[in-house]
């Protein structure tokens, strides 16, 4: 979509929407201060219906939004930057079965219960009047037998299958995932599925090595692209809110429970609402194995982690993790985070779990967390985009067989190289900023550079435009915004050289060039990145 003329177009999810009231160029439209405010008010009140309707038909409206963003940074969402992280514990890799049957531990009874594909257990209760639990799994069921006050216990009509002994060496598990966001609103609201080519994609992948578990973002049907690739009989799959989806190959896998929780929410400039991460805990049949699952699809602006920063929005996701998942899980995290390695919140992420690999798009947004370790990792690639926006990534695991081909070092050498290599543009369709944290006041030292653009200059529309103007000069280093987006008594001011120092303020925001956030990733990473970067100055 063409900007309006005097008028900028921002590349975001769901579009290209018209910042209409903020300037472009010098020679833009001239209002008077009281008709200014008045554009802005009637554009803001229809911007905002617009955006509804739309998170309502995408079922991207959080189900109780704060009545404003300050609200929402004082919310307990926005706490778990202060507190200490998550700890996620290492997965329980011994080969040993344990003698309790998977049914009997989710459901412990003193009638022990078992597993049936033959009886369904609702209608067991009306014929015997005895409990029954369902595991909510097509065709199967754990089923629980308890006798009544006036009889003993009956025998089960129906039997799970053998329990291999104590001390049985179980086969070593292997795990295939995808992640794919699905770009629903072209693919599918525009091109009507440009004849199933998301689905072929993922049908060619599945016929190399089948996958296990499968976690899309942008999805408004859990069912589409499983349809498409003619998988759709071979997955068990669940729709949540915000868009997303995740499926699993019922063949070798059972689902303990699932669900979702809000984790963050959009940054107040960059709005679609709020963002959740979608989650399940599967147990391996053959391997006797459980794998707890978490499907996520960030905050919008990229590397902003959203209204409560990247730290907090991590340590929820592995809060989640932490709660619902038991002690020797194996913990597998991907999705469309919104954020590359340069950000706080893939950072986060990587202090409590093996960052596994990120995918090409806007430095690597799409990213692959586990608590398995290195030599767990078999492989991992991109499989290409499918008529997305986005690839699709994917990563297999095997528990049991080391692999020495790719150590941790490696993987974050590819990690950077992805960030290096998608280094950001001018254009909106290719920007990104380096770093961006909320509610943020960088101080300069004294001996910095510093440049303040004011009064509806370009670069203090919005922190994006902030951003965008600092990393045109490659001697701009970070910078920070005042003001709220869109109102000309916003200020924009461009650092080059050292912070003194940074403290919370609500009144800003501010963030790192692309070229400084890549130097600080690369020393986070500890990875030898040969790939070598000009830094240019980029033409308006």
């Amino acid at each position: 979509m063409a900007a309006a003329e005097g008028y900028e177009a921002v590349e975001v999810e769901g579009g290209v929407r018209e910042l209409l009231g903020v300037e472009n160029t010098s020679s833009s439209p001239t209002f008077s201060s009281q008709n200014r405010k008045s554009c802005l008010l009637v554009t803001g009140i229809v911007g905002t219906l617009l955006v509804v309707a739309m998170m309502l038909k995408s079922n991207l409206l959080p189900n109780a939004k704060p009545k404003s963003e300050l609200q929402l940074w004082r919310s307990d969402m926005c706490k778990s930057q202060d507190e200490a992280a998550p700890q996620i514990a290492a997965p329980d890799l011994g080969m040993a079965f344990q003698a309790l049957d998977i049914c009997a531990k989710e459901f412990p009874d003193p009638h022990p219960c078992m597993w049936t594909s033959q009886y369904h257990c609702e209608t067991w209760v009306n014929v015997t009047g005895m409990v029954a639990h369902d595991d909510g799994t097509l065709g199967y069921y754990c089923c629980c037998m308890r006798a009544s006050q006036n009889e003993s216990s009956k025998k089960h009509p129906f039997h799970s299958p053998a329990k291999p002994e104590i001390g049985q060496i179980i086969p070593s598990l292997r795990l295939k995932v995808l992640s794919y966001n699905l770009f629903w609103w072209k693919l599918f609201g525009v091109l009507k599925g440009a004849n199933g080519t998301a689905g072929k994609l993922v049908a060619k992948e599945h016929k190399v090595e089948a996958f296990d578990i499968i976690g899309f973002q942008e999805c408004m049907d859990q069912s589409r692209v499983l349809r498409d690739a003619g998988l759709l009989g071979k997955f068990i799959a669940f729709a949540g809110p915000e868009s997303k989806c995740m499926a699993f190959r019922k063949a070798a896998w059972r689902v303990i429970k699932h669900g979702h929780e809000t984790v963050a929410a959009d940054v107040y400039w960059n709005n679609y609402g709020a963002r959740g991460a979608q989650w399940m805990r599967l147990y391996h049949l053959q391997a006797k194995k459980y794998v707890f699952f978490v499907n996520f699809h960030g905050p919008l602006s990229v590397n902003s982690g959203g209204t409560c920063g990247g730290v907090a929005t991590a340590r929820n996701i592995l809060k989640i993790v932490s709660k619902n998942s038991q002690e020797g899980d194996i913990v597998l995290v991907l999705g469309d985070f919104n954020a590359n390695p340069a950000s706080l919140l893939v950072q986060e992420m990587a202090n409590a779990l093996l960052h596994v690999s990120s995918g090409p798009a806007f430095g690597g947004i799409d990213n692959i967390f586990t608590n398995l370790p290195p030599t767990a990792v078999q492989n991992h690639y991109s499989l290409g985009a499918g008529g997305s926006d986005h690839n699709a990534t994917t990563a297999i695991f095997d528990v049991g067989q080391v692999n020495v081909v790719e150590t941790k070092v490696a993987m974050s050498q590819k990690i950077i190289k992805n960030l290096y290599s998608a280094y950001p543009g001018h254009s909106w369709q290719t920007f990104w900023c380096g770093k961006v944290e909320n509610h943020m006041k960088y101080i300069p030292a004294q001996d910095s550079w510093i440049e303040r653009l004011t009064n509806g200059t370009s670069g203090s529309g919005s922190p994006d435009r902030c951003c965008r103007q600092c990393q045109i000069y490659k001697n701009c280093t970070a910078w920070t915004f005042e003001g709220a987006a869109g109102d000309n008594s916003s200020n924009c001011t461009l650092i080059a050289g050292a912070l003194q120092h940074a403290h919370q303020d609500v009144n800003f925001v501010s963030g790192l060039s692309a070229a400084s956030a890549l130097k600080k990733a690369v020393l986070f990473y500890g990875a030898n990145e040969s790939v070598s970067l000009q830094v240019r100055k980029l033409s308006h």
